[in-house]
């Protein structure tokens, strides 16, 4: 409704989906003054009975923009409200700035619905109004952050977040960050407009509306942030220090975006279907590299490369059956045309001695080296080794 005039998405394509529906919501250009919806719309793959304009109210409230969101709703449904309320359990249906018409009388209350809206007798809903819905919603609790960081979320808010900090660090000064926000800036991930999409979805709006007052989980406040930040930009990562990633989701961003924050790059050199490793070429020669970068996709895997770096002393894992699969996983993507293969291997062989290609030598890069390794706490647990 724009200024007492009623107009119509003629075209059914522009809502019969819910990107449709946003993608012309975004499109209308001037604000209107309210929406009608009638619940009960057909679509391909879709009957009156699903109320398809149940989902499009949804998408209006959670997911439209901040002017757009609150403007009063006229729902028509040939049905009874307790019988929607039946079948959609959501106070949204209701309130706020909702007002429920049964079928055919909505056409007749339609003008003084109007007039209401025009008078202010029905007043746009605010964001903090659509947001206390959530207190009591059911349907957010679908939803956790464990399933929004195993789809992406996670490599993307430790994207956001390390732009952010830069945009902070350049506000302050900090000369090195304005290259590194414009290079991070450029980089566009794949999976990045995947995850943007389902962040427009009403579910996870209403998810994260039902967490923002939470007092926990936060993430800790980090004082010296820009003064680390700093140091990184200018020195970057100690010259000995190797990171082993451990998560069984790294493949979905983490460790795309972890390669690039930590390390300044955008490939990893060589990728197995549940290791990946990033090696960093020293100035001795072309296969001289030591693996600073290893992302795994569990703890057994992880104890292997522990082992092999003489970062655990624990006899038991190079007599263990997956020891030597590991080994030979390694052997035949490094040494891919070898004639013939020797068993037992040792894994300094496969790893450093390799004539086709050399991924982790000891003696490459500095003498002493520190390991640093990030858990993902739901691993699966495995025969526990004390660190040597």
């Amino acid at each position: 409704m724009f200024g007492g005039e009623l107009r119509e998405f003629e075209d059914p394509a522009c809502w019969q989906s819910e990107s449709a529906w946003l993608s012309s919501l975004a499109e209308l250009g001037d604000l209107p003054d309210a929406v009608v919806i009638p619940l009960e719309l057909a679509a391909p793959g879709r009957n009156r009975q699903d109320l398809l304009g149940y989902d499009l109210l949804c998408v209006l409230r959670w997911s439209s923009s901040e002017a757009l969101r609150g403007r009063p709703v006229l729902l028509a449904s040939w049905q009874p409200l307790q019988d929607i309320l039946c079948k959609r359990p959501d106070v949204l249906v209701v309130r706020p700035a909702v007002e429920f018409t049964r079928l055919p009388e909505a056409v007749v209350r339609l003008p003084d619905f109007l007039s209401d809206v025009a008078a202010g007798r029905i007043q746009p809903a605010t964001s903090d109004e659509i947001a206390e819905i959530s207190a009591a919603d059911q349907q957010a609790s679908r939803v956790s952050y464990h399933d929004l960081a195993n789809d992406f979320y996670a490599a993307y808010r430790i994207k956001k977040g390390y732009l952010a900090l830069l945009r902070k660090a350049k506000e302050s000064g900090v000369g090195e960050a304005a290259s590194e926000f414009t290079a991070l800036s450029s980089v566009r991930y794949k999976w990045e407009a995947n995850v943007e999409a389902k962040l427009q979805s009403p579910l996870v709006r209403r998810f994260q509306a039902s967490r923002s007052n939470l007092h926990a989980p936060r993430y800790p406040v980090i004082e010296e942030s820009l003064e680390i930040l700093t140091y990184h930009l200018q020195h970057g990562l100690p010259a000995g220090t190797r990171v082993l990633l451990v998560d069984d989701e790294f493949h979905k961003g983490s460790a795309e975006v972890l390669l690039q924050v930590l390390f300044r790059q955008s490939q990893f050199t060589k990728q197995l279907n549940d290791e990946w490793v990033y090696s960093e070429l020293t100035e001795k020669g072309p296969q001289n590299r030591w693996a600073r970068f290893v992302c795994v996709r569990s703890a057994e895997l992880a104890r292997n490369w522990l082992a092999y770096w003489d970062m655990v002393a624990c006899d038991e894992t190079t007599q263990r059956p997956s020891w030597e699969a590991w080994l030979n996983r390694w052997d035949e993507e490094l040494s891919p045309n070898a004639k013939s293969r020797e068993q037992p291997r040792d894994p300094v062989d496969v790893f450093a001695q390799s004539r086709e290609f050399v991924l982790d030598r000891h003696s490459a890069g500095p003498r002493i080296k520190s390991t640093v390794v990030l858990l993902d706490l739901r691993l699966e647990p495995v025969c526990a080794c004390p660190l040597g």
